[in-house]
């Protein structure tokens, strides 16, 4: 009776375990799956606003006026956006077949570590530098620069 007793509540941690691991299986897939759509959402919306942008550049006449210029510096900077976002995407897959390929001892450890920190430096300085605010753009770093402050 006693076997019997150990047997059984054996069996309901085992149970307990197995449905709590599936649980975390259901969670895990289903955060990646998010991620995955959050991710596309993206990437057609980057794509989807430069081809607008495009086309809205190839429409104008010959009169060029600053707003042409500052539509051609929003174009580049979400091409630079899109190429980060890329790099931010594909720089995890490509580090670990790196790792399992080249790299794959542990005496490497600290080439792995590195490469990540300079890929992940590599990546966000264009960024950063690309997406700073210019002097020469005041328009856009600064847009209400040119109004008069309210008065009370």
């Amino acid at each position: 009776m006693v076997f019997l007793i150990c047997a059984s509540s054996e069996y309901r941690i085992l149970n307990f375990v197995i449905i709590a691991a599936y649980n975390v299986f259901f969670l895990q897939t289903a955060e990646y799956a998010v991620h995955s759509i959050v991710l596309l959402f993206t990437i057609v919306s980057m794509n989807y606003h430069i081809t607008q942008l495009r086309q809205r550049l190839s429409d104008i006449v010959p009169p060029i006026t600053s707003t042409t210029a500052i539509s051609y510096l929003e174009l580049s900077d979400f091409e630079v956006l899109r190429f980060g976002f890329l790099m931010y995407i594909a720089l995890p897959m490509m580090l670990v077949v790196i790792q399992a390929t080249i790299l794959p001892s542990w005496e490497y450890e600290w080439c792995n570590e590195l490469l990540k920190h300079l890929s992940m430096f590599t990546m966000f300085v264009p960024l950063g530098s690309r997406l700073a605010p210019r002097n020469g753009t005041a328009v856009i770093s600064q847009p209400f620069r040119h109004q008069e402050p309210l008065t009370t």
